[in-house]
Formats: structure tokens, sequence, C-alpha cells
């Protein structure tokens, strides 16, 4: 099985709703980080996907130091292999990506970091 190479910045499609209940998928371009172990999602991509209530909560470190945030399950389109992932929810209008992927959804696709690509 050949493994997928992914760049530093790559298009992921997320699975969402409309507001009157039908499925959608938006376009969205991520930061790939080697470095998060888990991903993140903005705030505002949450309420606009309309996704549910976060049930569950983790402790997130970052540059900002540490903080609990709810997390989220969220079915994702990568390269072409489709994951559902936990997704931190975070204040992202502070960056230049509103989705950054982490170490839990490089493992699950197996994917492979090029940074020159």
């Amino acid at each position: 099985m050949k493994r997928k190479i992914l760049g530093l910045v790559e298009i992921v499609y997320i699975k969402g709703k409309y507001s009157n209940g039908k499925s959608r998928e938006l376009k969205v371009r991520a930061k790939i980080d080697t470095g998060a172990t888990r991903s993140s999602i903005s705030k505002t991509l949450v309420r606009k996907l309309r996704f549910g209530k976060a049930r569950r909560t983790a402790i997130i470190k970052s540059a900002f130091g540490k903080e609990r945030r709810k997390l989220i399950k969220i079915p994702i389109r990568l390269r072409g292999k489709v994951l559902k992932a936990f997704f931190s929810i975070a204040d992202r209008r502070h960056l230049a990506h509103r989705v950054l992927i982490g170490q839990n959804v490089l493992r699950m696709g197996k994917f492979l970091i090029d940074p020159l690509k």
C-alpha cells in the first residue's frame, strides 16, 4: 500500500450540515502540524457546520499555555482518505488556518509529511 504524502498546508473537506439539516462538505485549507498531539478546529467553523454539543473535554498544551477545551468528533476527507477524529475546539481567529491537523489524524491516516511539497 502506497502511503499518501502531505505538505505543510493541505485541503481538507469537513462534513457538516446546512441550517435545513441537509449534509454538506466544506473545503478548508488546514495546517499540518506534526508537533501537535491533537487536531484543532475553529469555533466559527463548528458553528457554521452545525455540529452538535461537545461531550468530552481535554487539557491542551499550546504556545499560549494549558487550557481545558471541548472535543468534538468530526468526519473529514484528506487526500482521498475519509477519517473520523476528535478535534479540540479553539478560537483560531488570530491564526492563518481555521483547522490544524495533528498527530491523531496523521497516525490514523498513516500519512507521510514532506515539507517541500
